[in-house]
């Protein structure tokens, strides 16, 4: 990374355009070539930095429009939607979110991960108003 990476992106487009204006020139080529190999690397890098395990405002915008709450899906998408930027190719984002929700299915945790995700959004959204709530005298 050549610069700070932003640190909280509201969507997918915001996300490609922080990779696109943060990544050094070899990252870039490793996305372009590969997508699928940076899953340990910047797709870990960019679940735990963009706060996809905690309902971050990327990850709850996955969630309210496509459904997807795996934060290891949401680096997925993001990759290879940049990636696509990268070759100069359309990118299917519905194509992509049917192939995770029949993975998902296939392993009947679609309903679950879903229910899952809006049970702990609710109760992070409280503790982080009551953390709020502490700091006001």
């Amino acid at each position: 990374m050549t610069k700070d990476l932003n640190p909280n992106p509201k969507n997918l487009d915001e996300a490609v355009t922080a990779l696109e204006e943060y990544l050094s020139n070899w990252e870039k080529t490793c996305i372009k070539d590969n997508p699928n190999r940076q899953h340990f690397g910047i797709g870990m890098y960019l679940r735990n930095y963009w706060g996809l395990w905690h309902h971050s405002d990327l990850a709850v915008w996955f969630r309210n429009n496509y459904q997807i709450v795996h934060p290891d899906d949401m680096s997925g998408i993001i990759l290879d939607r940049y990636s696509a930027y990268l070759n100069g190719k359309e990118f299917d984002i519905w194509a992509e979110v049917n192939e995770y929700h029949e993975y998902w299915k296939k392993l009947e945790l679609f309903d679950k991960m879903l229910i899952e995700f809006d049970s702990s959004l609710c109760e992070h959204r409280k503790l982080l108003e009551a953390a709020f709530l502490k700091r006001i005298p």
